[in-house]
């Protein structure tokens, strides 16, 4: 037989109160008082009430639920991400409803109108590495609903949006490898199409001319996300006849691939070529040598989209934010030390 459930009616009954009085404690309400309080959270985690989240839906209006799009959640600034955004929706009784990109346009457009369609009670997105048309985001703030982008969304318009400098974290990066005594760097850039991308290879030419290096247009390669895609892009540029003496590289991934085609040429790492990756991922200092590269907060990005999220939910007519969350060069073993 299937036990009853414990109801508001119920508690209210035992601790001979009303029904209104049980909901504002359960709500934390200042209008009732903190002996009062205790007693009914007493009673509900002993009975284990559970709340009518179907009843409180429909009472406020709200799904409690929050889409996020990501390109992948396999990537370690996406999760660490998705957690900054966690700790903030959970703690206000909200969830999470988790979609993947894979880097494709056609999937990011699908999943903005399953959400709209599932009423969630806004989007929180990145990017795609293909987007290039935005409407479809546009679609979402028409419809009234709260919206914010993060990362890769810098270049969007009118959208309230979480991000880093990329071009002055490309230009921190490339300056350091030039203050090492690097003069042919190599930018792995990622997909040409990337926003991001683009940013960080203005900061690399910001620097290369900060300090009269002049630029080379093959010294930039674009390339697919991951380790293997760093390893064959590298590899390539290692069999130019005047080679890199150092690589800025978009992600760890692609920095950690780039490693090994600088050892299977039997180069060696800082000495020969030196090397540089973005994000600070765990891997990045069990490496050998342990990769330099730029750290970005992305707990913080989340954390920080999350609160975004809850003003424009609150405000009836909020206004387009922009947060710049600051980065860090941090400097390990795979670049050589400043020449004086």
């Amino acid at each position: 037989m299937k036990p009853k459930r414990v109801t508001i009616k119920d508690l209210a009954k035992e601790l001979k109160v009303s029904p209104s009085t049980i909901s504002r404690a359960l709500q934390d309400s200042y209008q009732i008082g903190e002996e009062t309080k205790k007693a009914i959270w007493e009673l509900a985690k002993k009975w284990n009430y559970k709340p009518n989240l179907v009843a409180k839906r429909l009472i406020k209006q709200k799904s409690f639920t929050v889409g996020v799009i990501v390109p992948e959640v396999s990537y370690y600034f996406n999760a660490t991400l998705i957690k900054g955004l966690e700790d903030i929706l959970l703690k206000e009784g909200f969830n999470l409803i988790i979609c993947q990109t894979h880097e494709s346009y056609e999937r990011e457009i699908l999943h903005c109108e399953f959400l709209m369609a599932s009423q969630v009670d806004g989007i929180i997105s990145s990017i795609s590495g293909e987007t290039q048309q935005m409407s479809h985001f546009y679609n979402i703030l028409e419809a009234g609903m709260p919206m914010v982008l993060f990362d890769r969304g810098f270049n969007v318009p009118n959208v309230s949006k979480v991000m880093i400098d990329n071009v002055e974290a490309g230009r921190v990066a490339v300056a350091h490898l030039i203050d090492t005594g690097c003069k042919r760097i190599a930018y792995l850039q990622g997909p040409e199409s990337l926003p991001i991308g683009n940013a960080r290879k203005k900061g690399y030419q910001k620097a290369l001319a900060e300090a009269g290096v002049s630029f080379d247009r093959k010294l930039v390669s674009h390339c697919k996300f991951g380790s293997d895609m760093g390893f064959s892009n590298a590899k390539k540029m290692l069999e130019m006849p005047e080679p890199p003496d150092a690589f800025f590289c978009i992600n760890d991934r692609i920095g950690m691939g780039t490693m090994a085609a600088i050892r299977e040429k039997g180069l060696r790492i800082p000495e020969d070529i030196s090397v540089i990756g973005f994000n600070d991922e765990p891997y990045a200092k069990l490496l050998n040598p342990k990769l330099t590269t730029i750290e970005q907060p992305a707990f913080q990005m989340g954390q920080e989209a999350a609160k975004m999220f809850f003003y424009q939910l609150k405000t009836d007519e909020p206004e387009i934010l922009t947060k710049i969350l600051p980065t860090k060069l941090i400097i390990r073993e795979s670049t050589k030390g400043i020449v004086n």
